[in-house]
């Protein structure tokens, strides 16, 4: 297995004294359950989203985890796409498709966009340990692949 390619990580709510009242979710592929990467929110519906830092890797036969993250230029919330082809990214300030186009996506992919619902496409989930580390991420992820086999 070849390593996992994660965002380099900056300043964070932490670092900056912005997490008053943040925690650290998870978000996961509702489809897949690939891990797509870590943020700061002050709830799982991810609003006030901060430092996304996303997660990706290649197997030999494909890639898997979230591909490049969108921030919605109309709504600013947090957009993904998932190697295994659920997506919620935003394309109503695209000019480079046709509207035609723009409204097909439009219509797919506004079902489930909203983080922290029943219908979501991807799930959020709180991480209880106010920090935690890449390598305590994939140690929980091994973890918890072990319990379900």
């Amino acid at each position: 297995m070849t390593k996992r390619i994660i965002a380099p990580r900056g300043k964070t709510p932490v670092t900056e004294g912005l997490a008053v009242g943040m925690k650290q979710y998870e978000v996961t592929c509702k489809a897949c359950k690939e891990i797509m990467g870590y943020c700061w929110a002050t709830d799982s519906t991810l609003k006030d989203w901060r430092e996304f830092h996303f997660v990706q890797w290649e197997s030999k036969k494909k890639w898997h985890g979230c591909l490049t993250p969108h921030i919605s230029p109309v709504t600013e919330q947090l957009c993904l796409e998932c190697c295994c082809g659920q997506d919620i990214r935003d394309f109503r300030a695209n000019t480079t498709l046709p509207s035609r186009i723009i409204s097909k996506i439009e219509k797919k992919n506004i079902v489930g966009r909203d983080f922290g619902n029943s219908d979501s496409k991807f799930l959020t989930k709180e991480i209880k340990k106010a920090t935690i580390s890449f390598k305590e991420q994939d140690t929980l992820k091994r973890h918890e692949q072990k319990k379900t086999k």
